[in-house]
């Protein structure tokens, strides 16, 4: 009986990972990238979706790694470039 929950578990374990990586893949990333002024290659995103005011330029370069939850906001008084 314990054989029939373990590869139960197991297969949930698959199908979990397997959407969270599509999810990533396909709607997070694209996102975050749409909201990029220009960013490099290997642009890895892990976690929530990040969240950017509209009139932030924001430059990222080659071969980064984002992850947890980032929220980045300007005043019109600040420069609005990172």
């Amino acid at each position: 009986m314990s054989y029939i929950y373990s590869t139960i578990n197991h297969i949930g374990l698959v199908i979990n990972n397997i959407l969270s990586r599509f999810i990533r893949i396909f709607y997070t990333t694209p996102i975050v990238k749409s909201t990029l002024t220009k960013y490099g290659k290997n642009l890895l995103i892990i976690g929530p979706i990040i969240k950017l005011d509209k009139n932030i330029k924001i430059f990222i370069g080659d071969n980064c790694f984002l992850s947890t939850h980032m929220e980045i906001k300007a005043n019109n008084n600040n420069i609005n470039e990172l």
